[in-house]
């Protein structure tokens, strides 16, 4: 069985996936987007001065629109 690429190879934190879907419907409800914009939600790790270890970055995306992220400097999503 070969590997599945897509998937992260770190282990997520007990509620990490709930409170991504969280995130999720609430970017989707207060920016009042369709279910043909793509939320994404991601941590990444920020090494600029003041910034936290790791920031949450959501990202809408519509075909026929530009991207749109917003970058949230806490440390966990949950």
């Amino acid at each position: 069985m070969k590997p599945n690429l897509f998937l992260s190879p770190r282990r997520t934190k007990s509620g990490y996936r709930e409170a991504v879907a969280w995130i999720k419907a609430e970017t989707r409800s207060a920016l009042r987007l369709d279910d043909d914009t793509t939320v994404s939600v991601s941590e990444l790790s920020c090494s600029d001065p003041g910034c936290p270890d790791v920031e949450t970055v959501i990202e809408a995306v519509d075909c026929t629109l530009d991207p749109a992220a917003m970058i949230l400097q806490r440390p966990d999503i949950h």
